[in-house]
Order: structure tokens, then sequence, then C-alpha cells
């Protein structure tokens, strides 16, 4: 089969996908709920419901809400309106009725395609709500038949754009908006994103040309490094040139569930994707489809290699296994490049950013490779600096700052939001909180926000975090501050156990006064079955700390020291 045609700068998604799937139109593209489709298929089919799109009168630079699970018919969706000339909205289909209609009553979309056989869904007992804040809207398409809904399918769509044949022109350019992603807002309102075609194909190249270094023909600059690369990966970088098949369990309106979905199939490559994420389907999956490059959380990881029969799924197809959406333990890194046997590149995004900004390197020396999310891209630009934006020496803490090609073109409706963290000359400033050694490796040590200050003192959860989840009891752990009159917040730290292990309170508390300053010691200790986290695989950090509040209002808090 001959090789992939390559996007270039300046073309919109549509015009990159389109020359990607004419020169490849028997390659399979994406392996889902059902049989596979090629992309000559997912051309055509995306092709007719554009049209269709345009027959329910959807014009140019309108928004589509997509509220779908993460399934083949949800990317054809995608695609179609991308090719119709709408902008794609991408919603959690998880999101109940009130959040939904407020999302809904922003965006004003002009079509709402929506899923009614989801579990946990709003379509069946809720279209009635949601109706009153689609007042401009010319349809409500659903995924599956709704007769008491009356409202047409995806299918009957695609059905009147097929007769009617090919969507006209849409006459959109680089510049035009064409994907709105909702930050997970776990720490206030949801925020639209708003990213253009450009952004994202740019976006699209930088990290190409990243797995081209990573896992095409070899650059390696002598044959002592790529003898010592075989020999640490076992041969698997090797399996990575060529054709690859990528999977991830995210969800397709996540930043990171969408840009893998997209840099597969404007890489010409096969995407397998997973709706819903299961420890052993997952590992099934890479086994039966022959996986190559996983893109998961490191919560999703610890969860695969705790899987009792682990050892017996056939792996030997990845080549490389990407973590982000969440910090990861530098433990957890180490043990998942053992079992996995290839290369775990640990990588910093945002949702603003389209994506990545950092990442480690497979040459990278093992603390580096474990304990730092790595260097910068290709032509992005990173900076740590204090609270007035200046520039701070290596390995001192302050604001993680970026300037990608891939950044957003601002939040929906909050333009004043978007002058608060993007300068006048395009530095992001994320409000995470890094340490960026003299090399130019970078650890993030947690958000500005989740700071904590008590008595005078600065205490940082990742920190903390680090320490307790060094305890061999211990699986995983979530540090949060909450208000206090004496101290100004207390610290409390919820502990998950490993499986069959039961740390105590006393035994944690000691276990991290042997690491840690006195002022940075939990307050208390909670076991939990399990740590809260939010679609996107990131910890639920809000929950946590309503969970904390109510637990000091109701007299529960009691201090170990």
């Amino acid at each position: 089969m001959r090789a992939p045609a390559r996007p270039a700068a300046g073309m919109t998604l549509e015009q990159a996908f389109s020359l990607v799937a004419g020169s490849v139109p028997g390659a399979s593209a994406l392996v889902g709920d059902g049989p596979w489709r090629a992309y000559a298929e997912l051309a055509r089919d995306s092709g007719q419901l554009a049209s269709g799109l345009r027959q329910l009168g959807l014009r140019t630079g309108e928004h589509v809400a997509l509220v779908l699970p993460t399934r083949p018919q949800s990317v054809v969706a995608l695609l179609a309106v991308l090719g119709a000339g709408g902008a794609a909205v991408l919603l959690n289909p998880a999101l109940r009725p009130r959040e939904l209609a407020q999302v809904l009553a922003d965006l004003r979309p002009s079509v709402l395609v929506v899923a009614n056989r989801v579990p946990g869904n709003v379509l069946e007992d809720s279209l009635g709500e949601l109706r009153a804040h689609l007042s401009g809207a010319r349809a409500v398409v659903t995924l599956d038949p709704a007769p008491a809904a009356g409202c047409p399918t995806l299918a009957e769509v695609a059905a009147a754009g097929r007769a009617a044949g090919a969507a006209q022109p849409a006459g959109v350019g680089p510049d035009d908006l064409a994907v709105i992603l909702y930050t997970t807002g776990t720490t206030g309102a949801p925020k639209g994103v708003m990213h253009s075609h450009g952004g994202l194909v740019a976006s699209y190249l930088v990290l190409q040309q990243l797995y081209d270094r990573f896992l095409g023909q070899p650059s390696l600059r002598s044959a002592a490094a790529a003898i010592s690369l075989v020999w640490r990966y076992r041969g698997r970088l090797l399996r990575g040139i060529g054709r690859r098949t990528w999977m991830t369990p995210l969800p397709l309106h996540s930043i990171a569930g969408f840009r893998v979905v997209l840099q597969a199939l404007l890489a010409g490559e096969r995407m397998v994707l997973m709706e819903r994420f299961h420890p052993r389907a997952a590992l099934e999956l890479i086994a039966r489809e022959r996986v190559s490059i996983l893109a998961a959380t490191p919560a999703m990881a610890q969860a695969m290699l705790a899987v009792r029969d682990f050892e017996r799924h056939d792996l030997s197809s990845l080549v490389a296994v990407g973590l982000g959406s969440a910090p990861t333990a530098p433990a957890l890194a180490r043990e998942a490049r053992a079992r996995f046997g290839c290369p775990v590149l640990i990588g910093y995004g945002t949702t603003e950013t389209a994506g990545g900004v950092l990442v480690t390197r497979i040459q990278d020396a093992d603390d580096r490779q474990a304990e730092t999310v790595g260097l910068p891209f290709p032509g992005a630009e990173v900076r740590i600096v204090d609270e007035h934006r200046r520039d701070v020496p290596p390995d001192t803490p302050g604001e993680l700052a970026c300037r990608v090609s891939g950044l957003m073109a601002g939040y929906r409706g909050e333009a004043g939001a978007t002058a608060d963290v993007v300068d006048a000359e395009g530095w992001y400033y994320t409000g995470d909180q890094a340490v960026m050694d003299a090399r130019g490796y970078v650890r993030i040590v947690g958000r500005t926000r989740d700071l904590i200050i008590r008595g005078g003192h600065n205490v940082v959860p990742i920190e903390l975090e680090r320490a307790i989840e060094e305890h061999p009891d211990v699986s995983g752990a979530a540090v949060v501050g909450v208000p206090d009159l004496v101290a100004g917040e207390r610290v409390l730290a919820f502990v998950q156990p490993a499986p069959g292990r039961s740390p105590g309170p006393a035994e944690l508390y000691a276990h991290c006064a042997r690491r840690l300053a006195p002022h940075k010691l939990p307050d208390r200790f909670r076991i939990v079955t399990e740590l809260p986290v939010v679609s996107t695989g990131e910890l639920d950090r809000a929950a946590l700390r309503r969970t904390a509040v109510m637990e000091i209002a109701d007299g529960a808090e009691r201090r170990h020291a």
C-alpha cells in the first residue's frame, strides 16, 4: 500500500482529511463497535451526512452540538460538520440536563446531534426541557430512532444528503472556527475553548513531526545510540516503521481523545475506538487489533497493570504508550515501561493549546523519562515565570507559560477571560506550577489554584501526594486544602489503598514525617476505596474539596500530629 499523502499548513481539516482519504482509500481507518471502516467509506459517509446537514439548513460557521459517545458514527458526524462548513462542538454525553442546558444556552447551536441510547444520557426524559434552549435550532438529530421525540436520525439525514448529491463548497478557510471543546469545569463553570482549522492542522503537523522522529526511519546520531535504544526497548521501536494502529479509551469530547483521533486519521493510519474504558477489555483490544500506540491517562494505565492475568495478554505490538491528562507518578511510569515493554512517553498539554506542549523522549535518561514531562514540542516555547510574569532561574517553582502554533482562538463568549491568560506576544499562562532544570526539562508540581497556604507556608499537593504514594500499601493519593480560621488552610489527604492492604492514618503520618518538613504534613488522612476522576481521567479535586468541607462542618476533622 502506498504511503498516505501529507497534509500541509494552511489547509482546513476537511481539505486535510479529503487529501489523506483519497490517497489511501482502501486502508482501514476506524475500528469500533462494528466492522472496520475504510478511508473511502469514511469519506463517503461523512460527505453524504454533510450534504444532509446542508439540506437541514446548516450554514457556514454555525454551531453543531455533538452530544455523542466515542463511536465510529460520532467521528463520521464530526467530519460531516466540518465538511458542511459548520463548527463542531464536542460535548460529554454524560452531562445532566441542567449542565447541558447551560452550555446550549451559551452556544445557541443550529443543530443538536444527540445519542439517545447511552446509559445516563439526557434525551429520552429531558428533550422538552432542553428545547427551551434550542429556540434558534433548525433540527435535533438523534443517533438512534426516537419516535416519541419526533426527530430524524443521523442515518435519515445522511440518506437525504445522498439523494440530494454532494454538498456545495462551504467556503471555509484556515482561520475559521472548526471545533469548540468545553473544559471539564472541575474548578468552576465550563468554558468553551475555540480552535480554528489552521491551528488544529498546525498542531497535527507538529505532533507528526515528533512521531516521525520517534518512530519513523531512525534519525539516531550514532550506531552506539541505536544499539542502546534497541537493547533498552527489546527491538520494539523497529515495529514503529510504517503504518501504525492507534488506540485510546479517552473520550472524543476531551482534547486528548479528539487529538488522538485527529492524529491517526490525518496520518492515514488506523484508529481503534473504545467507548467505555475497562482495563481487561483494553488489554484484549490491544492484543486483538495489534495496537502500536496507546494513549491513556495514568489512572487507566494503573488499572490495566492491576489486571490479575496481565502477563497473559500479548502486548508485543505496542511501540509506545503515551500518558497524559493528569500527573504520572514516577513509580507508575517505571512500572508501565517495564511491563508494557515499550517507551512510556509522558506529555503535558491543555485544551487551550490543542494538546501537547511538552513530552519526554525515548532516549531520555530514566529519571527524566519518569519524573518530568520532558522538553517542548518542535517549535513550542516554554517559560517559568513569577507572579509578575517575569522569568525565574532554573530549578525555581513558578507558573508555566507557553507559546505554540495550535493555541486557541479564544474562549466562547469570554473575551476578557482570554486576555487574562494570553498576552500581546502570544504567551499563554497555564495556571500550572512547574520547575524547569538547566537543560530545559520541566516538572509539573501543581495548579496555582491548588496551592495550599498553611500558617504562611506553601504546600504543593503533588509533592505530598508523591510522598504518600511511596508507601507500599498505597495505590493513589490526593491532597486538598480547606479554609481554616487559625491556620489559613488545613491539609487533607485522601488515600486509596493498594489491593488487599489497609494502611492506617498514624502509619501514613509517620511515613510522611520521614520524608517532608512538618509544615507539609497532612492534618488528616481519609481512606477511600477509589479516588474520584472526571471523564478525561483528571483527578476531581473539586469533589474532594466538597467532601472535606462537609466533614469539617460535621465536626469530623481531627488532627494527626
